[in-house]
């Protein structure tokens, strides 16, 4: 398991929340996949 996947399950609950879905390897987030939890732009528009 990588670190960006066991960062993940740790933190499901919270990606939950925020509305981070994790598929295919990759982490969506309003209908875009990004390879990292750090790439994902929360707040930001």
């Amino acid at each position: 398991m990588d670190r960006n996947q066991a960062h993940a399950d740790e933190q499901k609950p919270l990606l939950d929340r925020l509305g981070v879905e994790q598929r295919d390897g990759l982490f969506y987030y309003h209908g875009k996949g990004y390879h990292s939890l750090s790439d994902i732009p929360f707040g930001k528009k």
